[in-house]
């Protein structure tokens, strides 16, 4: 038999916390979970240990990382013309990163000169 029962998880830290929906609200779990539970998760990348680590990204997205941390700077700093354009630079680099990314399969084409001639005699 299925189960009414909501659960639902967050995370704190490196904390998984389990919630039930109870009474109106999400609180501890009332009950026992006899079936148990399934989570799908990926490896968080590697932390940089050091301000020399190298980060494992794109020359865009370091490019873009550059001038967002110039943007920043610029901020503390009150420079607000220079934050902008650095930021409008960050902006750039973020989105060519993002375009760059292959999200389907992209399909070529080739055309044969003897079709190219086919065309051209009709």
């Amino acid at each position: 038999m299925a189960s009414d029962n909501k659960y639902a998880y967050y995370f704190r830290g490196r904390d998984v916390a389990i919630v039930e929906y109870h009474d109106g609200a999400w609180k501890s779990p009332q009950t026992t979970i006899a079936s148990g539970l399934q989570f799908e998760y990926s490896k968080l990348p590697d932390t940089p240990t050091s301000e020399s680590s190298a980060l494992d990204v794109s020359e865009s997205l370091a490019n873009a990382l550059i001038y967002y941390f110039k943007a920043m700077m610029a901020e503390q700093e009150e420079k607000l013309q220079e934050r902008e354009y650095y930021y409008a630079l960050f902006l750039k680099w973020a989105h060519m990163d993002r375009d760059n990314r292959i999200k389907a399969v992209r399909r070529v084409t080739p055309l044969f000169s003897s079709a190219a001639n086919i065309r051209a005699t009709k």
